[in-house]
């Protein structure tokens, strides 16, 4: 869903109530303000503040490749480790077994 955007509000607060607090806080010309908060926003990017870095460890490489699961575990991935979905964790009969086909029996969907 597409959001509103009110880029002239926006550009009004950082020219008015905000620069103003700044410019008090640092004991810097209005001007001046305006110009350091401009800068900070166009060459800032999202920080990832409180958020833990991707661990790149030895230790945590073995215990999330998919290829070292054994058991029920093994079944939730495919061969290239990717999570199979509800395939995975559910037991989905698949078309024979649910026609009652026993393995061995060659005559499947024919009249014999």
């Amino acid at each position: 869903k597409d959001r509103d955007t009110d880029v002239g509000g926006f550009i009004a607060f950082i020219e008015g109530a905000m620069s103003d607090a700044y410019a008090e806080a640092r004991g810097i010309p209005k001007p001046d303000a305006i110009k350091e908060i401009k800068g900070k926003i166009a060459n800032g990017g999202p920080k990832g503040h409180g958020t833990t870095n991707v661990s790149k460890d030895d230790a945590t490489n073995r215990l999330t490749d998919a290829k070292n699961y054994t058991g029920a575990h093994k079944e939730r991935f495919d061969e290239d480790g990717k999570g199979k979905g509800i395939e995975g964790r559910e037991y989905v009969v698949d078309k024979r077994a649910a026609e009652g086909y026993v393995t061995g029996y060659t005559n499947m969907d024919t009249k014999k």
